[in-house]
């Protein structure tokens, strides 16, 4: 089954028509210069935005240095990395966030968050021939044999640029950054393309025709061109990935791409990062956070952050321990230190709003600040929960981001256990609201009208985990 994580529902809710008008606004703003923000449309990347980029991504402060071998750029500087994508997207017609994050998200997954431009040995024979997987992209040459020693996109790549070292020396694609980066673009832009499945696949047409249905508006199309319907359907974004790694026969959607849990893991960061849901003026799904409680957009540019399991933890959660007043003596070896009130405490402090005593313990905010309804509490009031005497006084906070009927969904850090190498990560989990004690919002804050507008909850681009109340 494919996990739907772009919203897809356009009806938004009984608050269509003020969602709309903030957008509206939004939209007027960054048109006019009353916006900068961090939409990707129509601008170039930023040299600081690359390095969060993959300080999030690969908690590395550097680029390219190898996975299980060394990696063979010679120009490992965040600069030239900036320069040559921005190049990159502008020459090969990457216009809009979409654009740009659904190759990035490839791309960070095939490099290993940008930290080796070829396909490292291993047990497939791609790995060990002339022309085996290179660039951000990893191109490869022609089958043959058993091997890719057959020149294929390589050649046809020194011939659109006309550098004909490339097909006799292949190794320039894995060691000058201008040709890793701009034969990824070239490739997911000109040449990788969605079949149009239209000859008969004798005992498999039943197949074909699925796809044919199921992926109508795709055909034909590239993988840059597949970008626009992602806001539409999440599936395209399924396929693209899909294309890319090779769509046999005999499959409709019971395989997924190679690296699939990656690349979606990929996706979601960079949109947070990029504010792809919040600030993307092309967006038909942007839901607005800053005409409200103004904490929420720095929590949102959170999502997907991990810690990790054992030892070793992610910094960026320890950034949220450092608000609390903790350093690294109290966090346990095994990473199994609770951070939601942590990652509350980080949010507030890096926000205009953040008033009263920091505090490390979940069950502590039930003093903070000033109440709020539990009928219908504001977006961005933060919930506390405590456990009571059966979890020995343990307790969760999370920041509500929508409620409907009794179910409240909240924003917020350590709210899953994620995959096997997570200890949670900062997601929106949804919760029964009689669980939750108290809700409290900063005692300096007043409610404004917009403080009543939710976000519609459907997608993990939005960073929806579908997980029940959790402990």
């Amino acid at each position: 089954m494919i996990v739907n994580f772009i919203l897809l529902n356009q009806n938004i809710n009984l608050y269509t028509k003020k969602v709309q008008d903030l957008s509206f606004i939004r939209q007027m703003r960054l048109i006019y210069g009353g916006q900068s923000g961090n939409c990707l449309c129509s601008r170039s990347l930023e040299e600081e935005e690359v390095k969060l980029m993959v300080k999030r991504i690969s908690g590395k402060d550097s680029l390219w240095n190898g996975i299980a071998e060394s990696c063979d750029i010679t120009d490992k500087s965040f600069a030239s990395f900036t320069s040559e994508l921005n190049k990159m997207f502008t020459k090969y017609g990457f216009k809009t966030c979409i654009d740009k994050i659904s190759f990035l998200a490839q791309a960070a997954h095939e490099t290993g968050g940008f930290q080796q431009t070829k396909e490292e040995k291993s047990s497939h024979a791609s790995s060990t021939s002339t022309y085996k997987g290179r660039g951000l992209i990893q191109i490869t040459g022609d089958l043959k044999d058993g091997e890719y020693n057959e020149a294929g996109l390589y050649k046809k790549y020194a011939d659109s640029i006309a550098d004909p070292l490339i097909e006799s020396n292949p190794d320039l694609i894995s060691q000058k950054l201008n040709y890793a980066v701009d034969v990824s673009g070239w490739y997911f832009a000109k040449m990788k393309k969605v079949p149009k499945w239209g000859a008969t696949w004798n005992k498999y047409d039943n197949v074909r025709k699925k796809k044919v249905a199921h992926f109508s508006e795709g055909l034909g199309k590239t993988l840059l061109e597949l970008a626009p319907l992602i806001n539409q359907d999440s599936k395209y974004f399924w396929l693209q990935s899909k294309i890319l790694n090779g769509y046999s026969k005999k499959h409709y959607l019971e395989v997924d791409p190679k690296g699939w849990v990656d690349r979606k893991k990929m996706f979601n960061k960079l949109s947070a990062i990029f504010r792809f849901n919040t600030e993307c003026v092309n967006n038909p799904n942007t839901y607005d956070s800053k005409e409200r409680a103004s904490w929420i957009e720095i929590a949102y540019g959170e999502l997907w952050t991990e810690e990790i399991v054992g030892k070793k933890h992610n910094p960026r959660v320890l950034e949220y321990h450092a608000s609390a007043g903790l350093t690294q003596s109290h966090i346990t070896d095994d990473g199994d230190w609770p951070w939601c009130s942590s990652f509350a405490c980080w949010v507030f402090k890096n926000s205009k709003e953040y008033t009263g005593k920091i505090t490390a313990k979940a069950t502590n905010w039930q003093n903070w600040g000033k109440e709020d309804s539990k009928d219908k509490p504001m977006y961005g009031a933060l919930a506390v929960i405590d456990w009571g005497e059966n979890d020995n006084g343990k307790g969760h906070v999370g920041f509500v981001v929508n409620v409907d009927g009794n179910s409240v969904y909240l924003l917020g850090g350590n709210q899953t256990g994620g995959d096997k190498n997570t200890k949670g990560r900062v997601c929106i989990g949804k919760y029964d609201k009689s669980v939750i004690d108290y809700f409290r919002i900063p005692a300096n804050y007043e409610p404004k009208e917009n403080d009543y507008i939710y976000d519609e909850i459907k997608t993990t681009s939005q960073g929806f985990e579908s997980l029940s109340t959790t402990r």
